[in-house]
């Protein structure tokens, strides 16, 4: 009787493993793997947060804006990836994540203040001239509390 509710577990739970594999966004026009994604909303798609991301590194993908409003939903499940954005070395997709954030719940975005803060006082020269530290201080307003820098 045991077995026979471990099969029945089996068959109604698919594998998280293939679920994975089979609602990936394959190009930058997919919206409809990004439309199953939203349907399986979270957790089913927590481990494919960083696979998301990676499709906000270039804004002018057709997928970046619906990617960007759907990790924004996401809210603090996203902020470990977006934290690693943050804190590597792609200028442009550090800008990407500071718009994702400027659409998220402030209470979660305010979680990453001090990497925030940190680009908007003392930018990379990379940060300086893609005008990531002027959007990080843009952000630092939006979300309130401390005047920025």
């Amino acid at each position: 009787m045991q077995e026979g509710k471990g099969n029945l577990g089996a068959s109604r739970y698919p594998d998280p493993v293939s679920a994975y594999k089979l609602r990936r966004i394959r190009h930058k026009s997919d919206e409809e793997s990004l439309q199953q994604l939203r349907q399986l909303g979270y957790p089913a798609v927590g481990p494919l947060i960083p696979h998301l991301l990676e499709w906000i590194q270039d804004p002018n993908w057709p997928v970046c804006l619906q990617v960007t409003e759907f990790l924004a939903s996401l809210g603090r499940p996203a902020l470990p990836e977006i934290r690693k954005v943050l804190l590597g070395s792609d200028d442009i997709w550090k800008l990407s994540c500071l718009y994702l954030l400027r659409r998220m719940d402030p209470k979660f975005a305010m979680e990453l203040r001090p990497e925030i803060s940190r680009i908007a006082s003392s930018p990379t020269p990379g940060e300086a001239s893609e005008e990531v530290s002027e959007e990080a201080r843009g952000l630092l307003l939006h979300l309130g509390g401390a005047e920025a820098p």
